[in-house]
């Protein structure tokens, strides 16, 4: 499991905001924040992190980068791979690349 991630808030619970890489900004490149195994004790150990806001990348057995521009994920049988709610399908391989200064927006 990885999630890939131009923004800090990632999704909401509610009106919590669920803040999986605290420091990604659309500013920047990506972020990753990959848990390296995923059973119910990892999950209660990363669960109340996320509540504090203090997102995944620092926690023991999660692989994390930030400002990346290109990410690339290998999975040896197909997994989901969706984006911003989407689903795209099952896939083993999946590349993100970062679109520095795409936008300019102007605010008066």
């Amino acid at each position: 499991m990885a999630f890939v991630s131009n923004n800090a808030v990632f999704t909401c619970a509610g009106r919590m905001p669920i803040r999986l890489s605290p420091h990604a900004s659309f500013e920047l490149g990506l972020d990753l924040a990959a848990p390296v195994r995923v059973n119910g004790g990892v999950v209660a150990r990363l669960v109340p992190r996320l509540v504090l806001g203090l997102g995944l990348p620092g926690a023991g057995g999660v692989l994390s980068g930030h400002d990346l521009d290109r990410i690339e994920v290998h999975a040896d049988a197909p997994r989901t791979l969706q984006a911003d709610g989407e689903d795209l399908g099952d896939v083993c391989d999946a590349v993100f690349e970062a679109e520095r200064d795409a936008v300019s927006v102007f605010v008066p």
